[in-house]
């Protein structure tokens, strides 16, 4: 629903402003920030500090990403590039276009977070869900009944089991009373049934139609394309050149140990890295990077086509489909890697009248969901500023009991299959990148429903003042969870990160190069050899 609040009454109740002056107090105790990054700007007497930002997607729980970034903002951190799947896409193509000075609304704002909570505030997340009555009426029903969804789901068993049952006993010899009374039974319980399917069909077809999504996406991808066409952004030329002005002024910090070749300030394309799935093609896309393998002209693309490729959950939403022309096909790796010999002649004769095939995309958390690999280049040994990152942490928390017998669950030994190969990109990365795993921030999201598009305000600011928790401990250290497991958060420290990350680089026992990398981080070393160099 469409909030009550404005965003100063939301702010002051999240209680967020307690929490800065908490680590102020305990990390900038002289008033002054502390190094955090190499790379910064001075502006009004003040430092601001620039960091590269990575957000998980998570559907809803996308508003406490706001009030972590709220609290690094406060804190005067500031994003050179941007990166983030499904919800975490939404916030970065915010986060790269709003701008206090492009509206009148947005005037008495200080950061960014607070323009995006305006957003937020003023947009009914419920118009998201665009989909049939019915639709939404089982939505509602999964996401705020369950105790209903489960009677629908009972009434339709027992109807069944009825049915069954009173057939059987019509062959024995009963009273005719009581025949006539399995018969009533029989024909209620078979009405039920036959109701069911009936239904069931209708919106079986209607699905399959519609791309096989409950909601067709398209009140999503327009409330995102008006707040780019209000900040001035039409297309990804337009949001490079407003994301580049970001850029004027940045210094760096001396380091006696950094060679010449890395003492610079220049930033490369892309600024921006929002993360699709292409099943058609069966691959991890990169948007805007890889926008010229499905439009003619990338540059004039409107970002609000990324992002909602990104956020095409699959099932709620219909996936996002792109009409890719026989230009593109002729000269695109990715195309003729799926379209060649007989196959492609055939697409080309079936499609001749428009000249294209249609490429479908979903969430692109299905292969990379927190994709901190982006930002990550090897021929960097003296890391510039570091990627932080901030994860959504929506798993059940378990104590050591309760994680042996989820294992021995038959629904959680699929659900892992599932999700090794969802989170496969990330993990691995990680794995073999330990030291980035002191960049992120974990918020405790355990109590929230991620497709609760239906928030109220009281939950929305309890999200939002998780996020900010989360950011407090990322500062101070703590207890975080982490899928469903308790652990022990070091306070994040910029002079032992960067000391980390170079010793990692440099330690002969870690794997080789090559072997670290995954495909597509090997693809980007290469497009950095090129000019396209990360500033990580």
């Amino acid at each position: 629903m469409k909030s009550k609040k404005n965003v100063k009454d939301f702010l002051y109740e999240s209680g967020v402003a307690g929490i800065i002056k908490e680590i102020e107090k305990e990390v900038f105790p002289s008033g002054k920030m502390a190094a955090y990054s190499d790379i910064y700007k001075e502006e009004n007497g003040k430092e601001y500090q620039y960091v590269n930002y990575v957000q998980e997607g998570g559907g809803v729980l996308g508003v406490a990403l706001v009030g972590y970034t709220y609290v690094l903002e406060k804190l005067g951190f500031r994003f050179l590039k941007l990166a983030g799947t499904s919800a975490g896409a939404i916030n970065t193509i915010m986060l790269a276009s709003v701008d206090k000075k492009n509206r009148q609304e947005y005037s008495s704002y200080e950061t960014k977070s607070e323009i995006i909570l305006h957003e937020m505030l003023n947009y009914d997340l419920w118009r998201l869900v665009d989909g049939s009555k019915f639709g939404k009426f089982l939505i509602r029903l999964f996401v705020n009944n369950k105790s209903g969804l489960n009677f629908l789901l009972r009434l339709f068993i027992g109807s069944l089991i009825t049915a069954l049952v009173s057939s059987v006993l019509t062959l024995f010899n009963f009273s005719e009373s009581f025949k006539n009374i399995l018969s009533w039974l029989i024909i209620v319980s078979s009405s039920v049934i036959i109701l069911y399917g009936v239904i069931a069909a209708v919106y079986v077809l209607k699905f399959d139609k519609a791309g096989f999504g409950v909601n067709p996406g398209n009140n999503f991808r327009n409330w995102i394309k008006d707040i780019l066409s209000r900040n001035n952004i039409h297309s990804t030329n337009d949001l490079n050149n407003a994301m580049a002005k970001h850029f004027e002024g940045l210094q760096l910090r001396n380091d006696a140990e950094r060679p010449a070749s890395e003492a610079n300030t220049t930033i490369q394309h892309p600024y921006l890295t929002i993360i699709a799935s292409d099943i058609t093609n069966q691959t991890k896309v990169e948007f805007p990077l890889m926008a010229k393998d499905y439009w003619n002209e990338p540059l004039q693309v409107n970002p609000s086509d990324y992002v909602r490729a990104s956020m095409s959950i699959p099932v709620f939403f219909s996936p996002f489909k792109v009409d890719v022309g026989e230009e593109i096909i002729s000269t695109s790796k990715i195309q003729q890697s799926q379209l060649v010999g007989e196959q492609y002649e055939k697409i080309k004769e079936r499609q001749k009248a428009k000249h294209a095939y249609t490429v479908r995309f979903v969430d692109g958390g299905i292969l990379s969901n927190f994709p901190i690999n982006i930002f990550h280049n090897p021929n960097i040994k003296i890391a510039r500023m570091p990627t932080l990152g901030v994860k959504l942490e929506d798993e059940k928390h378990l104590s050591g009991n309760e994680i042996e017998k989820k294992r021995a669950s038959f629904f959680s030994f699929i659900g892992k299959i599932f999700n090794t190969v969802r989170y496969y990109y990330d993990k691995d990365f990680l794995k073999k990148n330990e030291v980035y795993e002191k960049c992120i921030g974990h918020i405790d999201a355990e109590k929230f429903n991620w497709l609760d598009f239906g928030l109220d305000d009281e939950t929305k600011v309890k999200l939002f003042r998780k996020g900010a928790e989360a950011a407090r401990t990322f500062f101070l250290g703590g207890n975080v969870w982490i899928d469903g497991r308790e652990s022990r958060f070091r306070a994040f420290s910029w002079p032992k990160f960067k000391q980390d990350r170079k010793n990692s680089l440099n330690n002969p026992n870690n794997a080789t190069e090559a072997e670290a990398l995954s495909p597509d981080d090997l693809l980007r070393k290469i497009k950095n050899k090129t000019g396209e160099e990360s500033l990580t």
